[in-house]
């Protein structure tokens, strides 16, 4: 994937399904750990452009006789984009930004009717201090359920999967609001991370997860992301 912010955000929300994963970045090397690893599901991002072609990836698939499920990822929400797209022979499209259990759901669903196996989903992220649960589509800090709205919620997954990471205004309006962003001031990103820290009781001036860089944007500081195991693990 051409975008790190993307590579990490499809990073993240895999680990709810417990995948071994891998990020490629190069389509020479992708092609290569696709013949050697031989994966239960590829992720292709079509805007990928390193000098060759990331359809290429799609067709590897017909030369190596696998079974294994495509799912591409695009910006352009055309019809035209999704035709072609499918004309090649990829299983399922989603158009970035996407809802985090979107591709979770569609990542379950074709692993499971192209190989035939369920890989078991765990609701519930812990990043830092901060537990986020795509199936209840609610977030734990400090023990306490807080309640965030929709953008909010897209706001957090996307300022956690670049934990560490300083992403500009208009990177998180791209991420959050897709298309759309061109039409949204840039001040309601700094809006609506004001709501978020006063949710989650976080101080901008000692911040524990959401840091001010500035002349920059945001910078998320918890922890790498880890399944939250609950005893008994909610099948697909």
């Amino acid at each position: 994937m051409h975008e790190p912010l993307l590579a990490r955000l499809v990073h993240m929300t895999m680990n709810h399904g417990l995948y071994e994963r891998r990020i490629v970045t190069v389509i020479a090397q992708a092609k290569a750990a696709i013949e050697a690893w031989q994966p239960h599901l590829i992720l292709v991002d079509l805007e990928l452009h390193d000098g060759e072609d990331p359809t290429d990836l799609i067709g590897l698939r017909r030369r190596l006789g696998a079974r294994f499920p495509i799912i591409a990822l695009s910006r352009r929400a055309d019809m035209r984009t999704k035709l072609a797209a499918f004309e090649l022979g990829v299983d399922d499209l989603l158009t970035v930004p996407f809802a985090p259990e979107e591709l979770v759901a569609r990542a379950l669903a074709a692993i499971r009717r192209t190989q035939g196996v369920t890989v078991p989903f765990i609701s519930s992220l812990k990043i830092g201090e901060i537990e986020i649960d795509l199936l209840d589509q609610q977030v734990i800090a400090d023990g306490h359920q807080i309640p965030l709205t929709r953008t909010q919620r897209s706001l957090l997954y996307v300022l956690a999967a670049g934990s560490g990471m300083v992403m500009s205004r208009d990177q998180l309006l791209e991420y959050i609001f897709g298309d759309d962003a061109v039409l949204i001031e840039s001040n309601v990103i700094d809006r609506h991370v004001r709501d978020l820290r006063s949710k989650l009781g976080d101080d901008p001036y000692h911040p524990r997860y959401i840091e001010t860089v500035a002349g920059a944007g945001y910078r998320f500081l918890g922890a790498r992301s880890a399944p939250h195991r609950p005893s008994s693990p909610t099948g697909s």
